[in-house]
């Protein structure tokens, strides 16, 4: 776990030769652009959202008790925002399915299994 973890993380970059456009190669554990961890992130929304907790107590219970609201919202209002889309891919994904056999919403019916002989 990261919440304890109170110092820097070295991130590797990268130049492409044909672009010129460098590429940043973050650990898993990290977001792009954000100083929170996924860990701790994902502790503060579990608690504000799933649990209905206060900004405030959402916060604590990410052991961030000093951390200001507005954080917090704007956690909030990302995940929000970001959700749907995240949870589609994240079906597709873990079902092993193309997009374009994503059931859309459409009732499937799958045959029972041929019985074992």
């Amino acid at each position: 776990m990261d919440l304890a973890f109170d110092g820097t993380i070295r991130v590797r970059r990268y130049l492409c030769c044909s672009c010129k456009r460098t590429v940043s190669l973050l650990p898993e554990f990290t977001l792009p652009h954000l100083r929170f961890g996924i860990v701790v992130i994902a502790l503060f929304l579990v608690a504000r959202l799933l649990f209905d907790l206060t900004l405030k107590a959402a916060a604590e219970s990410a052991k961030l008790a000093a951390m200001p609201y507005q954080r917090g919202q704007f956690w909030v209002r990302r995940f929000r925002q970001q959700a749907e889309k995240l949870f589609t891919d994240l079906r597709v994904h873990l079902l092993g399915w193309p997009a374009f056999l994503v059931p859309d919403g459409r009732i499937a019916v799958l045959p029972p299994a041929a019985p074992s002989a």
